[in-house]
């Protein structure tokens, strides 16, 4: 929980929560001045140098200009309001933080050391300083430093402070007096005077004050003084601060820290001094006092010589006067004392807040007791078992042959107790019996509750939870089969029953259990205690601490228990949490006075939840380092570029919530590769590696400790570059470049094809041409042969006989022969390249349109041919068969393929010859398919049921027409192709 102190804390100072840093945790040492820039980081000045804070981390920060004439302490702070870091030094002048880069912003050769920084309503700043060869004042405007006159622009004698006013005056301290300087430069002496180390501070009124060595009283003397104890040395000199709360704190040797409330001093400015008194804490830093500030949440920082100290409004309370604890909270009747039992005997809180005092002592060591809602208790011992009625203590042992202690009890509701043992027992007044029947499963119990008079609830490890009611024993929950472990705590919640385990929380609402683990909800790990309260939230003890959860989010995420649960810290500074390790705890507990009494590993503790203050400020988050494979990257441009193979990233995030910096809460997410977002509490660094090249913004959100989230966050966006191989360019080359050789080879592959189909075509040409040739050169030639002997023959015979005239009818049928032979021949010859068109036309069909679109092309004479009988058999087809008044073939030289269109508006061909591929005993659809396949094409067939008919014949390009070159020399040889 946070302070977040806006008004006067009523909390005297010794029981403000006190947080110290030293050496140890990295602490500087002699902190002479503290100040919080805008971005929440806590600056330190220091003996050795100047160190950034974010409650966690020291991290001392490098001039960027280094200079070995500065010195190396500072002296004074200022976090102006435009955010930047104002750093005066020992020797060395001013500095200034801006942009992540400490820069001197001396506009000369500086001399003196600088004691005080100060920032009026203008926005200048003022710096002053001292030396041997006199005082320096001047102050920064607009880029320009502007010196004062010493003896007409500020008094001669030296300064102890600086002090502007909201009229936009400037208030000049000096001893003895104090002066006013105006708007136009004028010097005025105020009526208060101040002795040598005197301080100015004003309050939230306007007013200011003097404090010096002596008293508190009003610059303009108006109103008492008030006396401070003496110092006996001062050669430290005073340190004031003016809280928000309008207290007034003071540095003090030999007093340490004093405190003045401000009632205190709205009764000095009435004039009454008499009977104020202050607060004072010694021992507050390790050494004197050095500088003191108040943060954005309302936190009090104390530099000192050897520590680093804060002061904050507690969240809980420590009780240390009682002795360790033995066991936990035991109630009695509403509204009456609460008891707790200790290794010297049991303890009572009383119902009026009064410190707990020793109310029973008995012999032996105490292993538990209970409570009856009457009002009566009883308590179990080593030695024996002793009930309290009243003011009337009576005792009574269970004899056994084991002599085991007894170690549960619970009451039945009607005067009476249940006692676990090895054995159940009952204990009636002075009468205790051993149970027997179906009770006796319910012996040995760790834990017993009542439920309801008569009822008993008994848990054992691995036997698990059992309910005995109406007279029979029912196992609730199996003991080997339970996801919380071993039980530690049930506490009943009107109709429904919480269980603390050792692995997590559960709920019972009289049928079925819901669980929430420890390994999706760490903080749930040995749960010893549980509270639910009126204002609608339920406190938990755990092994990881005491945390505030609201109710109904808790029955949420016992409903998905995936969800993410915000619980709130209590006390986590202070390293408290439970402490017990046994079972039958009850570590939580609320008095009649309204607090919360704990059971800790550091004692009792107390807290009362009215008085809480939340902490509503969202955390300022930063990114503190960002490291690439080792090497820190400067943050401070809008993108940080990488360079290409960078593997190892992490990024250092912190969150400047300084109540309770432990118990802030993060998440981050890298854009370009996480999803959803991270959460990260302790480990506040992100790592990644082998990212891929690209953009990339990283970001981090964070919440205080009272689950108040700064949503806007940090974020920073790099780029890693690519090597070569990893560009688009290159990849849009290699894509190019697969793509180039995936149609390479599919054009190898289709010439190929092309070729093979070709090869095939020019085969059955060649095979053609060489029967054309034997057939000319063998059996035509032999026919001419005996044609001419026959018509040697016929010469001799007598031209009227009938001989003659029978073979005259031979050799005419001869010629003819030889004629029709002769076509034949040609036939079986390829034809010319390219002559499509006109072998089509010479088919003899007059009647049939014939059109070319395209252009044209030369077509290879194999491929002619076979087109030419395609065409010349669909030609025949329509002229026998289709009642055709319009003929049409269409010839389409298409850069892909060559298509030939047959078209009539005749009957059409019925559906199941074209399924078929023809008629019965007819074959010359087939031979028309046939010869489109041997030539790589295909034949469609497509038959309109009102009539006509169109046979489409496609043939790949590479295949139908002849090949083409760029180079006459690599055109093909042979003619027909």
């Amino acid at each position: 929980m946070g302070s977040g102190v806006a008004n006067a804390s009523d909390t005297p100072v010794e029981r403000m929560r006190h947080a110290r840093w030293t050496s140890n945790e990295g602490a500087p040492s002699n902190i002479l001045a503290i100040a919080q820039t805008s971005d929440g980081f806590l600056w330190l000045g220091s003996a050795t140098g100047l160190y950034r804070f974010d409650g966690i981390m020291f991290e001392r920060i490098e001039p960027a200009d280094r200079d070995p004439a500065r010195s190396l302490q500072v002296t004074a702070l200022l976090a102006a309001r435009d955010g930047d870091l104002w750093v005066g030094y020992d020797y060395g002048g001013v500095a200034r933080y801006h942009r992540g880069q400490l820069r001197s912003a001396n506009d000369r050769s500086p001399t003196g050391a600088v004691s005080t920084i100060a920032q009026d309503e203008d926005g200048a700043i003022w710096v002053y300083s001292t030396s041997l060869r006199g005082n320096f004042l001047r102050y920064y405007v607009r880029g320009k430093w502007h010196w004062l006159e010493s003896g007409r622009d500020m008094p001669t004698a030296r300064l102890l402070d600086i002090l502007p006013m909201p009229d936009r005056t400037v208030l000049l301290a000096s001893f003895p007096s104090v002066y006013v300087r105006d708007r136009v430069g004028k010097l005025a002496r105020q009526r208060g005077t101040t002795a040598q180390s005197g301080r100015l501070e004003k309050d939230a009124r306007g007013d200011a004050w003097i404090i010096d060595t002596d008293s508190v009283h009003r610059v303009d003397g108006v109103g008492a003084a008030l006396p401070l104890p003496p110092i006996k040395q001062s050669w430290v000199g005073l340190k004031i601060l003016m809280d928000r709360g309008g207290d007034l704190w003071v540095t003090r040797q030999d007093s340490g820290l004093i405190r003045v409330k401000a009632a205190s001093l709205r009764a000095l400015t009435a004039g009454r001094a008499e009977g104020i008194r202050f607060d004072t804490l010694q021992g507050i830093t390790s050494g004197v006092p050095l500088s003191l500030y108040q943060d954005r949440e309302g936190n009090i920082w104390v530099g000192g010589e050897r520590s680093l100290d804060r002061l904050s409004e507690p969240d809980i309370n420590l009780y240390t006067k009682a002795p360790q604890t033995i066991t936990t909270f035991v109630p009695t009747r509403p509204g009456g004392p609460l008891y707790f039992g200790t290794s010297t005997g049991i303890f009572m809180l009383q119902p009026d807040g009064r410190d707990p005092e020793l109310a029973l002592t008995f012999p032996g060591q105490i292993t538990d007791f209970c409570a009856a809602r009457e009002g009566n208790v009883l308590v179990l011992t080593s030695r024996g078992i002793f009930e309290k009625v009243g003011k009337t203590v009576t005792r009574t042992d269970i004899r056994r042959p084991d002599d085991a202690a007894p170690v549960a009890c619970a009451s039945d509701g009607a005067g009476g107790w249940w006692i676990s043992a090895l054995d159940l027992y009952h204990l009636h007044g002075t009468k205790i019996d051993k149970v027997s029947g179906p009770l006796t499963a319910l012996g040995h119990a760790m834990m017993m509750r009542s439920p309801a008079p008569g009822d008993l609830l008994s848990y054992r490890a691995l036997n698990g939870l059992r309910l005995w009611h109406a007279g029979r024993v029912t196992t609730l929950w199996q003991g080997r089969g339970i996801p919380i472990g071993f039980m530690k705590t049930l506490v009943r919640d009107g109709h429904r029953w919480l269980i603390g385990g050792e692995h997590g929380i559960a709920l019972f609402d009289g049928r079925t259990f819901r669980v929430i683990d420890d390994r999706s909800h760490p903080f749930f790990a040995n749960v010893t205690g549980i509270q639910p309260l009126a204002d609608g939230t339920t406190w938990v003890i755990s092994a990881k601490g005491i945390a505030r959860i609201s109710t109904s989010e808790l029955m949420a995420t016992f409903d998905t228990p995936s969800r993410k649960l915000s619980a709130f810290s209590i006390g986590e500074d202070l390293g408290l949490h439970a402490a017990a390790t046994g079972y039958d705890r009850n570590d939580i507990t609320l008095d009649s006075a309204g607090k919360l009494w704990f059971v800790t590993n550091q004692g009792l503790a107390w807290v009362d939840p009215r008085r809480l203050v939340r902490n509503d400020l969202p955390p300022p988050v930063a990114i503190r380092s960002f490291t690439a494979d080792e090497r820190v990257v400067d943050v401070s441009g809008a993108t940080v570029r990488l360079p290409a193979g960078t593997g190892r990233l992490s990024i250092a995030f912190t969150a400047l919530s300084l109540t309770n910096p432990r118990a802030n809460h993060f998440q981050y997410r890298l854009i370009g590769l996480d999803r959803r977002w991270s959460n990260a509490d302790l480990q506040r660094v992100a790592y990644y590696s082998n990212l891929r090249p690209g953009h990339y913004t990283f970001e981090v959100v964070a919440a205080n400790g009272d689950g108040v989230w700064n949503r806007r966050g940090a974020a920073i966006s790099f780029d890693i570059a690519p090597f070569f191989y990893e560009t688009w360019w290159f990849t849009i080359v290699v894509i190019l470049a697969v793509v180039a050789i995936a149609l390479a080879l599919l054009r190898w592959r289709t010439r190929s094809i092309a070729e093979r189909v070709r090869n095939r075509v020019e085969a059955r040409v060649e095979e053609r041409e060489r029967i054309a040739r034997e057939l000319h050169d063998t059996l035509l030639q032999g026919v001419q042969g005996l044609i001419l002997r026959f018509q040697a023959v016929a010469e001799v015979i007598p031209s009227n006989t009938r001989a003659r005239a029978m073979i005259e009818q031979v050799l005419e049928r001869g010629d003819d022969v030889m004629i029709e032979s002769r076509e034949r021949v040609r036939d079986l010859r390829a034809a010319q390249p390219g002559d499509i068109e006109q072998r089509i036309a010479a088919l003899g069909y007059d009647s049939v349109d014939l059109r070319v679109r395209g252009g044209t092309r030369p077509v290879c004479a194999p491929v002619v041919d076979e087109l030419v009988a395609i065409v010349g058999q669909a030609l025949s087809n329509v002229e026998r068969h289709a009642r055709a008044g319009n003929v049409v073939v269409e010839l389409d030289h298409g850069a892909l393929a060559l298509d030939i269109f047959v078209r009539d508006d005749g009957i059409g061909i019925a559906p199941t010859i074209i399924a078929a591929g023809g008629r019965d005993g007819h074959f010359g659809l087939l031979g028309m398919r046939e010869r489109a396949e041997q030539l790589g094409g295909r034949l469609l067939i497509e038959s309109r049921p009102e009539g006509g008919t169109t046979i489409h014949v496609r043939v790949p390009a590479r295949i139908a027409y002849r090949a083409r070159s760029l180079w006459p020399w690599a055109r093909r040889a042979k003619a027909i192709l």
